[in-house]
C-alpha cells in the first residue's frame, strides 16, 4: 500500500473569489504548503537532508478539480510520492471534503534548487526515500499547444517585490495569479479551470520585463504564455493550459 501522508487545512475568505470560489493561485500555494508538510514528515527539509541553499521548487503540475472549493470548507489532504524520473520528484495529492467527495486531484513536479550556484541539484538521500515508497505512474502535464482561431490579447508585467519568494525568483503561485486575471479579462468575469497543466520553463527575476498571450476558446479551453520582453531567444518562462470548469 502507498505511504500516504495526511493533512488537513480550511479554506479562508482571503483565498477566495467575490463568488466565494478558491482561487487558482491559492490552490498553488495550498500545494506549495502540502509539500512543504510532506517533505517535513520524510526528512527531506532543512531539519533532515537539506543544506540551507537548497529549496523545492515547482517545475511542473496537472491538476484536476471535480467541484469548487468555497470559503469555511474543510479539505482532506493525503499526499504521497508518484513514480519519479529524470530529476524530478513527483508528489501526487488527493484533496477531498469531509464526507469523502473528490475536490481536486494534483500531480506536481518538483526538483531541489541551490539558491548560490541557481542551478538544479540532486540529494541522493531523497532519491532513494522516493525510490523505496512511491506509487502509480504519475501523470506528466500535457505538451503546450497555444490556441488557434480563439479570442486572444497580449499580455505585459513586470515582476516586482509581491511576486518574489526566499529562493530570489517569482513564485510559483504568482505566475497563476497572473494567469487569473488575464482569462478574466477575455471573459468579463471570474474563472474557475477544471483542468490545469502548468510548465516553469525558465526561472523569471525581479525587475525582469515580461510579455504574453492569453487565449480563451468558447468552448472553455484555455492558455496562458509568458516570455521574457527582448529576451531574444523566444523561449517561454511559463505556460499553462485547461479548461474552464465554468
Amino acid at each position: 500500500m502507498p505511504d500516504w501522508h495526511k493533512l488537513e487545512s480550511i479554506i479562508t475568505p482571503d483565498q477566495c473569489d467575490e463568488t466565494g470560489i478558491t482561487r487558482p493561485d491559492a490552490w498553488f500555494q495550498l500545494f506549495q504548503w502540502i509539500a512543504a508538510e510532506h517533505s517535513r514528515a520524510m526528512r527531506c527539509d532543512h531539519d533532515g537532508d537539506l543544506p540551507p541553499s537548497v529549496l523545492w521548487i515547482m517545475l511542473g503540475a496537472h491538476t484536476q478539480w471535480h467541484s469548487p472549493a468555497r470559503a469555511g470548507d474543510t479539505l482532506l489532504i493525503r499526499t504521497a510520492p508518484a513514480a519519479h524520473s529524470h530529476g524530478m520528484y513527483q508528489r501526487r495529492i488527493n484533496i477531498t471534503d469531509v464526507n469523502g467527495k473528490p475536490i481536486a486531484d494534483n500531480v506536481g513536479f518538483w526538483t531541489l534548487m541551490d539558491r548560490d550556484t541557481r542551478r538544479i541539484t540532486r540529494n541522493g538521500l531523497i532519491q532513494r526515500r522516493h525510490t523505496d515508497i512511491e506509487t502509480g505512474d504519475g501523470v506528466r502535464p500535457a505538451p503546450f499547444v497555444p490556441l488557434e482561431d480563439a479570442r486572444a490579447a497580449q499580455w505585459s508585467y513586470t515582476p516586482g517585490a509581491v511576486d518574489i519568494d526566499n529562493n530570489g525568483h517569482v513564485n510559483n503561485a504568482r505566475y497563476i495569479a497572473w494567469m487569473d486575471a488575464a482569462l478574466r479579462g477575455l471573459s468579463g468575469g471570474p474563472v474557475s479551470p477544471r483542468t490545469l497543466d502548468v510548465w516553469y520553463a525558465a526561472e523569471v527575476m525581479p525587475g525582469e520585463p515580461l510579455a504574453g498571450k492569453t487565449a480563451l476558446a468558447d468552448d472553455g479551453r484555455f492558455t496562458f504564455e509568458v516570455f521574457r520582453q527582448g529576451a531574444g531567444d523566444e523561449k517561454a518562462r511559463f505556460t499553462a493550459s485547461g479548461f474552464m470548469l465554468r
